[in-house]
C-alpha cells in the first residue's frame, strides 16, 4: 500500500506492485493492524520507563552500593539496561519487561471460551517433568543475571509454571492421553477408556512373511488395511496376493461393505502401521513390508510466480564487476560526509590495497561476479591500469564471434523439429507416486508444461524459476525419467562438484526400484572411474549423467541424447551452455 500525505491528511491510498513499483488501484480505505501486541499509551510507556530505572535504582541500594562506588562490571550491567531500554523505545518491543508495562497479563487459554473447546493433555506426567526442568533451569538462570544486576526482579516472573497452566484450563473440556496407567493428581477423570494398540513389525521385503500374517488376520476375522502410497503399486500387490491365494481388494476409499476378514488395498500416507486387536482392526503401512520410510514435508502457501528481481543482495566479502573499472571485493557501506552531505558509499577493494568508493544510489553500475569457474578467487584488478580495458576489448570481439555462433544455431534449431516423445507409461506414473512430498500447485504446473514441451514437435527450451527448497529438482528429475523411458540418455549439467555428488545420490535413490543407469562425471571420481563413465556414455550403457564442466570436454560423446537440464544456468557462461546445444 502506497499512502502518499498531505500535511497531516491522508490525501491518497493505492496498492502497488512492489517489483515494478506501478500502482494497481485506488482504495478508498485500508486497515492496517498493529505491528505489535504491546500496545501502550505515551503516558504508559513513560510510566513504565521510569518505574524500571526506578527499579534498578533500588536493586543497586539493595545491595548497598552507592553511585561513586560501582565497579566496571556494575557500571557495565547498568549500561546494559539502557541499551535494553533504548531498542525497546525504538523497535516497541516491551517483552523483556511486559509485568513492568502491563497491570494484568494472560495466558493463551484464557482466549478460549469455556465449555466450547476441547484441550488435549498428551502424556500429562511427561509435561509435568519437561515444565518443572525448564522453569528449574529458567529459576537458575534468572538468579545468577539478577546477582550480576543484568536483570530486575521484575523480569524473574515471566512464566506460568505447571500448577497455574493447569488451574488456567479449569472450565474447558479436557482429554488426557497417557501411554502408562498413571496416577494423574492434575486432573479430575470422570470418565475413562482403555485402548489396546500395538505396532507392526517391519516385513524387510519378505512378502511371503506377509502373506502368511494376512492368512492369519483373515482367519481371525480381522479387517485389514494395506496402504501405499502408489496406486500402481497397490494393484501390484493385489494381483501379487492373488496369485498366492489370497483374496485381497482395491478401494480408494473404505464403506458399509468393508466388513470383517476383507484384506483391502487403499492409496494413501501412512507412516507406521498399527494394530487393534480388540476391535479386530489392522493397519499395515508399506513402509512396514518394504522397509522405506517416506517423509511428511508442511504444503507451503502456494503463489503464482513473480519477476525475478534485477539485483541480489551483496554480502561483504562477495566479488563484483564495476563497468568501468572490472572486478573488486565488496567491502560494504560506509557513511562518507563531502562538502557537509552525508552519504552512503558502496565500498570495493581492489589489487594494491586500494579502494573505490561508489554512490548507493549507482548500484545499477555493480554486478555479481559470475566466472566460469565460481569455486576459484578470481584476481583483482587494478584501479587506474589498462587491463580492465584490455579484457573489455578481448570481450567485445569475443561476444561478436559468439552472438553470430548463437543466431546461426538459433535458427537452425527454429527450423528443425524436435524428438517427440509419447504419453506417460504405467511406470511413469508409479514413479511420480512414489515421491514422498505433496507437491505444490506450481510445482505440479511446471511439471505439466515441460511434459507438454517434451511431447510437441517442438525443439524444447524451457526455464523454470523457483527458490531453493521449492521442488525444481523433482521437476527435473522427472523429466529425465520420462525421456530414459524411451531410449534417450539425459545429461545434467551442475555448476560444483557438491551440487553434482548431491544430485547423484538423489537420482540413485529415486530410481533404485526402476532399470536405470546414473553416473557421474568430477573431480569427486578418478580419472579411471570418469574414463569407465565417459565409454559407457558412448556406448549407451549409461541412461542418465550427472557432472560438472567435465561433460563439457570433447571426449564427452552420447549414443542418444534426448535432454540436456542445466542447474543454476546463471553460473555458466554462454559458450558453455550452448555447446551441447551445438
Amino acid at each position: 500500500m502506497r499512502i502518499e500525505l498531505w500535511d497531516e491528511e491522508v490525501d491518497s491510498i493505492r496498492s502497488f506492485d512492489v517489483q515494478s513499483q506501478r500502482s494497481i488501484e485506488n482504495l478508498k480505505s485500508y486497515k492496517a493492524f498493529p505491528a505489535t501486541e504491546y500496545l501502550f499509551t505515551d503516558e504508559e510507556i513513560e510510566s513504565g520507563i521510569e518505574k524500571i530505572r526506578h527499579e534498578k535504582e533500588m536493586q543497586l541500594q539493595c545491595f548497598g552500593i552507592d553511585k561513586k562506588k560501582r565497579t566496571r562490571e556494575e557500571i557495565e550491567a547498568g549500561n546494559h539496561l539502557n541499551h535494553l531500554v533504548s531498542d525497546m523505545e525504538r523497535t516497541g518491543d516491551y517483552r523483556k519487561f511486559i509485568k513492568t508495562f502491563a497491570t494484568r497479563t494472560s495466558s493463551l487459554v484464557e482466549y478460549f471460551p469455556k465449555g466450547k473447546t476441547l484441550i488435549v493433555i498428551d502424556e500429562p506426567v511427561r509435561l509435568r517433568e519437561h515444565s518443572e526442568l525448564t522453569f528449574y533451569e529458567y529459576s537458575e538462570s534468572m538468579k545468577n543475571r539478577l546477582a550480576t544486576g543484568y536483570v530486575l526482579p521484575s523480569q524473574t516472573h515471566m512464566f506460568m509454571d505447571m500448577d497455574e497452566t493447569v488451574r488456567s484450563m479449569w472450565g474447558h473440556k479436557q482429554l488426557v492421553l497417557t501411554t502408562l496407567d498413571y496416577s494423574l493428581k492434575d486432573f479430575d477423570i470422570d470418565y475413562s477408556m482403555h485402548i489396546e494398540a500395538r505396532g507392526i513389525s517391519s516385513y524387510n521385503n519378505s512378502f511371503e512373511s506377509l502373506a502368511r500374517d494376512l492368512e492369519k488376520y483373515k482367519k481371525n476375522k480381522f479387517l485389514v488395511l494395506l496402504v501405499c502410497s502408489s496406486r500402481v503399486r497397490a494393484q501390484r500387490i493385489v494381483d501379487d496376493l492373488g496369485k498366492l491365494g489370497i483374496e485381497s481388494f482395491y478401494k480408494e476409499e473404505l464403506d458399509s461393505n468393508s466388513g470383517r476378514g476383507m484384506i483391502i488395498v487403499t492409496y494413501g500416507s501412512l507412516h507406521r502401521g498399527f494394530e487393534y486387536p480388540l476391535q479386530t482392526f489392522v493397519c499395515i503401512a508399506e513402509n512396514d513390508i518394504f522397509t522405506e520410510r517416506k517423509k511428511k514435508k508442511h504444503k507451503k502457501h502456494e503463489y503464482e510466480g513473480k519477476n525475478i528481481a534485477g539485483f541480489n543482495e551483496l554480502n561483504v566479502g562477495d566479488y563484483v564487476v564495476h563497468e568501468n573499472y572490472g572486478v573488486g571485493e565488496y567491502k560494504g557501506i560506509e557513511k562518507i560526509k563531502v562538502e557537509g552531505v552525508e552519504k552512503d558509499y558502496i565500498k570495493i577493494a581492489y589489487a594494491d590495497n586500494s579502494s573505490l568508493y561508489v554512490l548507493a544510489t549507482q548500484l545499477d553500475r555493480l554486478q555479481k561476479f559470475a566466472g566460469s569457474d565460481i569455486e576459484k578467487k578470481p584476481k583483482l584488478n587494478k584501479l587506474g591500469g589498462q587491463e580492465w580495458n584490455k579484457t573489455k576489448s578481448k570481450v567485445h570481439s569475443a561476444v561478436e564471434e559468439v552472438a553470430k555462433d548463437l543466431v546461426e544455431l538459433y535458427a537452425t534449431r527454429q527450423q528443425i523439429e524436435g524428438y517427440q516423445y509419447g504419453p506417460d507409461t504405467v511406470w511413469q506414473t508409479e514413479f511420480e507416486e512414489m515421491f514422498p512430498y505433496e507437491e505444490t500447485q506450481d510445482q505440479l504446473n511446471a511439471i505439466e508444461d515441460t511434459k507438454k514441451d517434451m511431447q510437441s514437435r517442438k525443439v524444447m527450451d524451457r526455464l523454470i524459476c523457483g527458490d531453493v527448497g521449492y521442488g525444481k529438482t523433482e521437476i527435473a528429475i522427472r523429466a529425465a525419467f520420462k525421456a530414459v523411458q524411451e531410449g534417450k540418455q539425459v545429461a545434467y549439467l551442475v555448476p560444483t562438484t557438491v551440487l553434482a555428488s548431491q544430485h547423484f545420490t538423489t537420482f540413485e535413490h529415486r530410481m533404485k526400484d526402476f532399470p536405470v543407469t546414473v553416473g557421474m562425471l568430477s573431480s569427486f571420481r578418478t580419472t579411471a572411474q570418469n574414463k569407465h563413465t565417459v565409454d559407457e556414455l558412448r556406448k549407451g550403457m549409461v541412461d542418465i549423467v550427472i557432472g560438472t564442466h567435465r561433460l563439457l570436454s570433447k571426449d564427452v560423446a552420447f549414443k542418444d541424447l534426448g535432454l540436456l537440464i542445466i542447474d543454476e544456468e546463471q553460473r555458466f557462461g554462454v559458450t558453455h551452455k550452448e555447446k551441447i546445444k551445438k
